[in-house]
């Protein structure tokens, strides 16, 4: 929703696939806000992005998707419902923005929200789903 227009219009975006379920959104420094997405397909081609996390941020009056992540086992994790859950925590460290969110695959990912498919790190739990 666009607070600062009076009719308050509502700007919606869809990843295609999964759709956004009820975890929050994090919103990073160039103002995009990362939620993620359930179970679904991914297809870059046709701009779908299941089990995965995307942003979306306002250009002029539209509600656009500029930027995903969706993780190399996708379609594992489509097959098991291990799907993001977490709502994505956008912090700075040592000068430098980050985002983490996790799974229910038992792994957490520490990004960019620059460039999300450089992972940093993938940490997996020793306790299986």
């Amino acid at each position: 929703m666009r607070l600062d227009d009076p009719a308050h219009k509502v700007l919606t975006a869809s990843p295609k696939s999964g759709g956004c379920g009820a975890a929050g959104r994090g919103i990073e420094f160039e103002r995009i806000a990362w939620a993620p997405t359930g179970d679904g397909r991914y297809d870059k081609d046709t701009q779908t992005y299941g089990n995965g996390l995307v942003g979306s941020k306002i250009f002029g009056d539209e509600l656009k998707l500029p930027d995903y992540f969706i993780p190399s086992n996708w379609s594992w994790l489509q097959k098991r419902d291990r799907i993001f859950q977490v709502t994505p925590a956008i912090f700075t460290y040592k000068g430098r923005e980050l985002m983490v969110t996790a799974s229910k695959e038992c792994r957490v990912y520490l990004m960019d929200p620059k460039n999300p498919g450089a992972t940093i790190i993938r940490l997996r739990s020793t306790a299986r789903p």
